[in-house]
């Protein structure tokens, strides 16, 4: 009665899908425990509707952390 439907279910997963992979930069970040991972989290949120945001954002959790 209260189930989703096939299409209806699919749209909701791949929405999830979509969000999850949206913030994959600040999952690397946070699990690599990055000086800048919030940073990384707010421009993901602010530049990341831009592809080219992404991209870079996801090449930074990337870079080499200096060490205090």
């Amino acid at each position: 009665m209260f189930g989703l439907g096939g299409q209806e279910g699919t749209i909701i997963f791949m929405l999830l899908a979509l969000v999850a992979l949206f913030f994959v930069p600040s999952i690397i970040a946070y699990s690599k425990k990055k000086r800048n991972k919030t940073a990384i989290t707010v421009l993901i949120v602010l530049l990341a509707w831009f592809v080219i945001g992404w991209i870079i954002e996801l090449v930074w959790t990337f870079t080499y952390d200096i060490p205090k």
